[in-house]
């Protein structure tokens, strides 16, 4: 199916403000183990054009670099992340949407890539532009 320019614009616009929405349910949270995007990362939720299943996904972060692992435990990918004003995906620069700008060094040429990144407790999304079929990620801090 192919999306005009209008439609993945206001998709990308929708989905921004249902990840920078409030949870307003009184249900009980349970503790937070960490804050920000610094720890280590359980891959839970996987939407895009792909097999209706979770892979084994382990993802660790410091401050500026991150490592993601198979099921396996074998890298499968490493780099270096920047907070960006304005992050691209969908191919677009969207100059008010701010993100981070990974840049992956496992293999050459190093390959750069943006997400739109919301972190709420002991939950992390990592949206890398789903309207235009590129994977939005939701994992579950284990440390």
């Amino acid at each position: 199916m192919r999306l005009s320019l209008h439609a993945c614009l206001l998709m990308a616009a929708l989905a921004g403000f249902g990840l920078l929405s409030c949870d307003t349910s009184d249900d009980a949270t349970p503790a937070v183990m960490g804050t920000g995007l610094p720890g280590t990362w359980q891959l839970t939720k996987l939407e895009c054009e792909c097999l209706p299943s979770v892979p084994a996904e382990t993802a660790e972060f410091t401050d500026s670099t991150f490592a993601v692992y198979g099921g396996n435990g074998q890298l499968t990918a490493r780099g270096s992340y920047v907070a960006v004003p304005g992050i691209i995906t969908c191919g677009l620069s969207n100059n008010s949407t701010p993100g981070l700008r990974f840049t992956e060094k496992l293999t050459a040429p190093f390959f750069r890539h943006d997400a739109q990144v919301s972190v709420q407790g002991n939950t992390l999304v990592l949206d890398y532009g789903l309207p235009c079929d590129a994977p939005r990620k939701t994992y579950r801090r284990i440390r």
